[in-house]
């Protein structure tokens, strides 16, 4: 829980320095802590027969959601499904990696709930990396889903997929994933 109100706290701060010299505001839109993430399902891919899907469990003593590959050497888990208007201002997406192990690497991907042909394995927010210990990664959904807005306009629904990769004892440990918006 410490580490949770420090991220809230780191989040809060950022947003108020951010607020003091915009006059855009920034929400947080949704928190998912690890708990949440380690409910979360496998990745559901477009493979036939399943493909490579991922589980996770929670760690409740340090905090955080292991991710665990599937059987093929890479694969993690999918939220509940995630709306980014991109009309409605800046969407950023900002994860908090308690661990990465040596040898592994993870990443972020948004997957649309209909895709079009070509678009079944999503689309990278964090490419694959081995961004390690008790950091923060965040990115500007924006900018990153910005070529797709042809084919899906503004609104993107979908879910997000938290994957390790690397081997078959490859995982990655989450302590929380947020979705902030910056208002226009």
């Amino acid at each position: 829980m410490k580490r949770f109100i420090s991220f809230a706290l780191v989040i809060l701060t950022m947003l108020t320095l951010v607020g003091c010299n915009s006059e855009k505001s920034i929400q947080v839109v949704k928190t998912f802590d690890y708990k949440e993430i380690a409910t979360w399902t496998g990745m559901e891919t477009p493979d036939e027969g399943g493909g490579p899907a991922g589980t996770a469990e929670a760690n409740n003593e340090l905090e955080f959601a292991r991710i665990f590959v599937g059987s093929d050497g890479w694969g993690g888990v999918q939220s509940t499904k995630v709306t980014f208007d991109l009309s409605k201002g800046t969407h950023y997406l900002a994860i908090r990696i308690f661990e990465s192990h040596d040898g592994f690497k993870w990443g972020v991907k948004f997957t649309p709930s209909d895709p079009e042909e070509g678009h079944e394995w999503g689309f990278y927010l964090i490419e694959d990396n081995n961004f390690k210990w008790n950091k923060y990664a965040a990115v500007n959904v924006n900018e990153a889903l910005k070529d797709f807005a042809d084919a899906y306009g503004n609104k993107f629904e979908g879910v997000l997929w938290v994957y390790a990769t690397g081997g078959e004892e490859a995982s990655v440990d989450v302590s929380s994933l947020s979705l902030l918006l910056m208002k226009k």
